[in-house]
Formats: C-alpha cells, sequence, structure tokens
C-alpha cells in the first residue's frame, strides 16, 4: 500500500522523515516497487487514479505497510482528540485482546450513546438514573427542581454489590464449623447477637438495634434486618464558598462494618436538598424557610415511608454474602 502525503512547499505538508528517498515513487515506477517477496507484494499496492482525485493539492506517494497505516489513523484521532499519549499502546493492547476474543469490528452498535442503553438495559439500570422533580415552596412564584434516586433501586445497588457484600466487611455472625468438617452459614442471616464481651463499636451491637430485634418477629427464617444509615451534610459549588451550595443526601448499611463506612464505595446517593431560592413574598410567615427545606427533605423520604408502611415492596431480594445466597424479606 502507498501512503499520500502532500508537497513539502504545501502550507499543511506531512514532511517525509530522513533518509526515505528510496521510498519515493516516480511516475511510472509504480510497478517497480517492492516486488522482493510474495508477502511484501501482497501489503503493498499502488493508488490508483481515483484515489490521487481525493487527495487535495500537489502529491507524492510514500510506500507503507497496513500497519503504519492504521497506527497513523489511530495517531491522527488520539491527537484531534487530545488524548493523553500513554492511550495509544491502552487501545492496540484492548485492540489485541478483542481480537483474540474474536470481537465483530463491525458491531450492531457503533455509538457511545447505542452501547451504554444496551448495557443499562441489559443490567437492569434504569432507575440507577437520577431524576428531577418541581417542587412548589412557599412563599417562591417558580417550582425549585430537586434531584433524587429512586430508594429501592439505591439500596439493592448496595446489597448486591458482590465486592462490598464479603464477610471481611460486615457484621454478621459467625458461620458454624460442624465436627464432620461441614460449615452452616445461615448464622449470617440471622439477626446479629454480639458475643459475651464483645466490644460496643459498631451500629448493630448497640441497644437500639438488639431491642429493634426484640420487638419485631424475626424468628421467620427468611426475615432480614436491614437498618440504614442516613447523612446530610451541605457542600459549597465553588471553591470561592460563595451562596451557591448542595446538600447531598446520603446512605449507608448499618450491616457494613465501621472502618467500612469511611470509604466512598459503601455510600450511596439517595437524592440532593437545593439551595433555596430567595422568597418572592416580601413579608413571608415566620419558619417559612424552614418548612420549605422540610419539605424537601421529606419529598426525598418518601419512598422509605412507603417501605414503612408497605415491607413488601423490599420482598423477595436474593442477598448475598460471600458465596452463599438466600432469598430474603428485607
Amino acid at each position: 500500500m502507498v501512503f499520500p502525503y502532500k508537497n513539502a512547499n504545501s502550507n499543511d505538508a506531512i514532511a517525509p522523515q530522513e533518509d526515505m528517498d528510496d521510498c519515493i515513487i516516480e511516475e511510472g515506477e509504480e510497478e517497480d516497487l517492492c516486488t522482493g517477496s510474495a508477502e511484501c507484494n501482497q501489503n503493498v499496492h499502488s493508488l490508483t487514479e481515483e484515489d490521487l482525485k481525493l487527495i487535495p493539492g500537489e502529491t507524492c506517494v510514500v510506500a507503507h505497510s497496513v500497519e503504519q497505516r492504521v497506527h497513523v489513523e489511530l495517531l491522527q484521532l488520539l491527537t484531534m482528540a487530545e488524548a493523553p499519549d500513554y492511550l495509544f499502546k491502552e487501545i492496540i493492547d484492548w485492540a489485541s485482546r478483542a481480537k483474540a476474543a474474536n470481537y465483530n469490528f463491525n458491531p450492531k452498535l457503533s455509538s457511545r450513546g447505542a452501547v451504554l442503553n444496551d448495557l443499562i438495559k441489559h443490567f437492569n439500570l434504569q432507575n440507577l438514573r437520577p431524576k428531577i422533580s418541581l417542587l412548589k415552596l412557599e412563599s417562591i412564584k417558580e417550582p425549585v427542581p430537586i434531584v433524587s434516586f429512586d430508594l429501592k433501586s439505591t439500596i439493592f445497588s448496595l446489597l448486591g454489590n458482590s465486592n462490598l457484600m464479603q464477610p471481611k466487611n460486615l457484621v454478621i455472625n459467625d458461620a458454624i464449623e460442624h465436627p464432620d468438617g461441614s460449615i452452616d452459614y445461615s448464622p449470617w442471616f440471622q439477626p446479629f447477637k454480639p458475643k459475651d464481651g464483645y466490644k460496643v463499636h459498631e451500629i448493630l451491637s448497640g441497644r437500639w438495634y438488639q431491642d429493634t430485634v426484640a420487638s419485631m418477629d424475626c424468628s421467620k427464617s427468611n426475615i432480614f434486618l436491614c437498618a440504614l444509615v442516613l447523612y446530610v451534610d451541605k457542600t459549597f459549588l465553588d471553591p470561592l464558598k460563595s451562596r451557591f451550595n448542595l446538600e447531598p443526601f446520603n446512605l449507608t448499611l448499618a450491616i457494613f462494618k465501621q472502618e467500612c463506612r469511611f470509604l466512598f464505595p459503601f455510600w450511596k446517593t439517595s437524592g440532593y436538598v437545593p439551595e433555596s431560592p430567595e422568597l418572592d413574598d416580601p413579608k413571608p410567615q415566620p419558619g417559612c424557610k424552614a418548612r420549605n427545606y422540610h419539605q424537601m427533605l421529606e419529598y426525598l423520604l418518601q419512598e422509605l415511608i412507603a417501605m414503612h408502611l408497605d415491607p413488601s415492596i423490599l420482598d423477595n431480594f436474593p442477598l448475598q454474602i460471600g458465596n452463599q445466597v438466600k432469598l430474603v424479606n428485607l
């Protein structure tokens, strides 16, 4: 194959490398180029007149291999995208792995959006997308947008993460090893009971959790008591700490150990309390801003309230701890 480049007198010329004079094909000498081996004849071709018509300006023709042409095209794409240099090797390695896995480089889904939509549908992630609702607040004319996430799906995304739901990360009872060598893992799925002398440093080892277990009918083998930890704190949106801020409403599970709850992957955001706009009413009722704030919190907590009123919403969840799976009602 041959590679065209513009004449060096052109403004956007691609200058040939030094010592490439032998690769310049003079007019009428195309047939004499690289006739030494069958492999060379297979990989080196000549541009047709139709190909040359597509190249504006004065052109010369430089011999090159298919590999060189692909590399140049990739370099051009990365340059146009202003991508870091290290991505070249990353992409070459990815292409090698894809070819070894018999990947079809002419797929049905060729756009980024189509691939993402297919993955969202395949892994049932539709409900993890943020949704924007408009709330009518007191003494404010325009509705205020508030961002939230589906609470049920958010909780399931934590409980369904096999990397997080490992025994080493969880406050659970010890499995029972029998003399015959068999292991009973059922205590993992039962309410946590601290052993005598157990240091009270976990939420589930405190009196609140133990009193809650005692007050509920947890005798049924498929009930799994799942306590939530909610956290909300306002943060500024710019380094200057202006009046514009956002208040993430975050949650995690009390079954996660204390050291795990210091780590970002063990938390999920269920919504954002936005900065309330200035009041339009020049003489609002006392406590107006507090009521508006509580209304936004109530909106973010409405799904949690619905779960308390109808616990069956969380029934029949396949809970996996380590390599053990059990169908439970949360």
